[in-house]
Protein backbone atom coordinates (compact mmCIF):
# COMPACT_ATOMS: atom_id res chain seq x y z
CA UNK A 1 0.00 0.00 0.00
CA UNK A 2 1.50 3.34 -0.67
CA UNK A 3 1.38 5.81 1.54
CA UNK A 4 0.03 9.55 0.90
CA UNK A 5 1.12 10.68 4.31
CA UNK A 6 4.53 11.11 5.32
CA UNK A 7 5.99 11.99 8.66
CA UNK A 8 9.98 13.01 9.02
CA UNK A 9 11.46 13.61 12.49
CA UNK A 10 13.54 17.02 12.31
CA UNK A 11 16.77 16.20 14.52
CA UNK A 12 18.77 13.14 13.13
CA UNK A 13 16.38 12.47 10.08
CA UNK A 14 16.22 16.07 7.56
CA UNK A 15 19.24 17.84 9.59
CA UNK A 16 21.91 16.82 11.80
CA UNK A 17 21.40 19.17 14.91
CA UNK A 18 24.61 17.78 17.06
CA UNK A 19 26.79 21.05 17.12
CA UNK A 20 23.53 23.57 17.95
CA UNK A 21 21.64 21.25 20.40
CA UNK A 22 25.16 19.72 22.47
CA UNK A 23 26.29 23.27 22.74
CA UNK A 24 22.97 24.53 23.50
CA UNK A 25 23.04 21.65 26.48
CA UNK A 26 26.67 22.65 27.65
CA UNK A 27 25.56 25.85 28.35
CA UNK A 28 22.76 25.20 30.27
CA UNK A 29 24.94 22.80 32.45
CA UNK A 30 27.43 25.15 32.93
CA UNK A 31 24.61 27.56 34.90
CA UNK A 32 24.69 24.20 37.17
CA UNK A 33 28.40 24.44 37.56
CA UNK A 34 29.01 21.13 35.67
CA UNK A 35 31.51 21.57 32.64
CA UNK A 36 31.65 19.41 29.60
CA UNK A 37 34.39 19.35 27.32
CA UNK A 38 33.28 16.19 25.12
CA UNK A 39 30.42 17.73 23.08
CA UNK A 40 29.82 14.09 22.32
CA UNK A 41 28.80 13.27 25.58
CA UNK A 42 25.32 15.01 25.22
CA UNK A 43 24.71 13.26 21.97
CA UNK A 44 21.28 11.83 24.16
CA UNK A 45 19.92 15.01 24.29
CA UNK A 46 19.13 15.05 20.28
CA UNK A 47 15.25 13.84 20.22
CA UNK A 48 14.25 13.32 23.44
CA UNK A 49 12.06 16.08 25.12
CA UNK A 50 14.66 18.09 26.95
CA UNK A 51 13.04 17.65 30.54
CA UNK A 52 13.41 14.38 30.24
CA UNK A 53 16.90 14.63 29.43
CA UNK A 54 17.92 16.84 32.22
CA UNK A 55 16.22 14.31 34.53
CA UNK A 56 17.48 11.25 33.07
CA UNK A 57 21.23 11.98 32.50
CA UNK A 58 22.01 14.66 35.00
CA UNK A 59 19.43 13.83 37.75
CA UNK A 60 17.81 17.51 37.80
CA UNK A 61 14.41 17.85 39.37
CA UNK A 62 11.73 18.72 37.76
CA UNK A 63 12.19 22.33 38.54
CA UNK A 64 15.65 22.41 37.61
CA UNK A 65 15.10 20.64 34.38
CA UNK A 66 12.16 23.29 33.52
CA UNK A 67 14.65 26.13 34.71
CA UNK A 68 17.76 24.94 32.72
CA UNK A 69 15.27 24.25 29.25
CA UNK A 70 15.11 28.36 29.78
CA UNK A 71 19.03 28.56 29.83
CA UNK A 72 19.26 26.22 26.89
CA UNK A 73 17.20 28.41 24.85
CA UNK A 74 18.98 31.17 25.39
CA UNK A 75 21.66 29.79 23.75
CA UNK A 76 20.08 28.27 21.17
CA UNK A 77 17.30 30.51 20.28
CA UNK A 78 19.95 33.12 19.53
CA UNK A 79 22.80 30.67 17.96
CA UNK A 80 22.31 27.26 18.52
CA UNK A 81 19.04 26.78 16.26
CA UNK A 82 21.67 28.07 13.18
CA UNK A 83 24.44 25.73 14.15
CA UNK A 84 22.89 22.89 12.42
CA UNK A 85 22.96 21.35 9.21
CA UNK A 86 20.81 20.18 5.88
CA UNK A 87 21.98 15.87 5.40
CA UNK A 88 22.98 15.64 1.72
CA UNK A 89 20.16 14.92 -0.47
CA UNK A 90 17.30 15.90 1.93
CA UNK A 91 16.39 18.92 -0.12
CA UNK A 92 16.36 16.97 -3.15
CA UNK A 93 14.55 13.61 -1.90
CA UNK A 94 11.34 15.99 -0.37
CA UNK A 95 11.28 18.23 -3.72
CA UNK A 96 10.56 14.76 -5.30
CA UNK A 97 8.04 13.27 -2.87
CA UNK A 98 5.88 16.83 -2.47
CA UNK A 99 6.32 16.55 -6.76
CA UNK A 100 5.00 13.16 -6.75
CA UNK A 101 2.24 14.05 -4.57
CA UNK A 102 2.82 13.36 -0.90
CA UNK A 103 1.71 15.44 2.28
CA UNK A 104 4.62 15.79 4.19
CA UNK A 105 4.85 16.43 7.67
CA UNK A 106 7.45 17.24 10.33
CA UNK A 107 8.10 16.04 14.05
CA UNK A 108 9.93 17.12 16.77
CA UNK A 109 10.11 17.57 20.29
CA UNK A 110 11.22 21.08 19.73
CA UNK A 111 8.65 24.34 20.05
CA UNK A 112 6.89 24.94 16.55
CA UNK A 113 7.93 28.74 16.59
CA UNK A 114 11.85 27.16 16.31
CA UNK A 115 10.98 24.31 13.84
CA UNK A 116 10.04 26.36 11.40
CA UNK A 117 12.56 28.53 11.73
CA UNK A 118 14.66 25.96 10.90
CA UNK A 119 12.80 25.00 7.95
CA UNK A 120 12.74 28.24 6.74
CA UNK A 121 16.70 28.81 7.37
CA UNK A 122 17.61 25.75 5.68
CA UNK A 123 14.64 26.01 2.79
CA UNK A 124 12.97 23.10 3.48
CA UNK A 125 9.15 24.48 3.25
CA UNK A 126 6.80 21.64 3.08
CA UNK A 127 3.46 22.31 1.59
CA UNK A 128 1.82 20.71 4.29
CA UNK A 129 2.27 22.47 7.63
CA UNK A 130 -0.91 22.40 8.89
CA UNK A 131 -1.02 20.55 12.10
CA UNK A 132 -3.10 16.67 12.33
CA UNK A 133 -5.88 16.07 15.00
CA UNK A 134 -4.53 13.87 17.55
CA UNK A 135 -0.82 14.84 16.18
CA UNK A 136 0.74 15.14 19.83
CA UNK A 137 -0.62 12.34 21.32
CA UNK A 138 0.32 10.38 18.25
CA UNK A 139 4.13 11.22 18.90
CA UNK A 140 4.21 11.11 22.35
CA UNK A 141 3.05 7.67 22.17
CA UNK A 142 5.34 6.69 18.96
CA UNK A 143 8.38 8.45 21.27
CA UNK A 144 7.58 5.93 24.22
CA UNK A 145 7.43 3.10 22.26
CA UNK A 146 10.68 3.34 20.12
CA UNK A 147 12.69 5.22 22.97
CA UNK A 148 15.96 3.22 23.87
CA UNK A 149 17.07 4.42 26.92
CA UNK A 150 20.16 5.69 27.52
CA UNK A 151 21.00 5.42 23.81
CA UNK A 152 22.50 8.04 21.97
CA UNK A 153 21.02 6.48 19.00
CA UNK A 154 18.02 6.92 16.59
CA UNK A 155 14.97 4.86 15.90
CA UNK A 156 13.16 4.80 13.00
CA UNK A 157 9.49 4.35 12.92
CA UNK A 158 7.27 3.51 9.58
CA UNK A 159 3.56 4.70 10.85
CA UNK A 160 0.85 3.16 8.41
CA UNK A 161 -1.05 5.88 6.89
Amino acid sequence: MEKEYLLFDLDGTLTDPKEGITKSVRHALKAYNIEVEDLDTLCCFIGPPLKDSFIEYYGFSEEDAVNAIGVYREYFSDRGIFENEVYEGIEEMLKALTSSGKKLFVASSKPEVFVRKIMEHFGLNLDSQEKMNGFDEIMEQVWKETRTVGSCGYNRVELDA
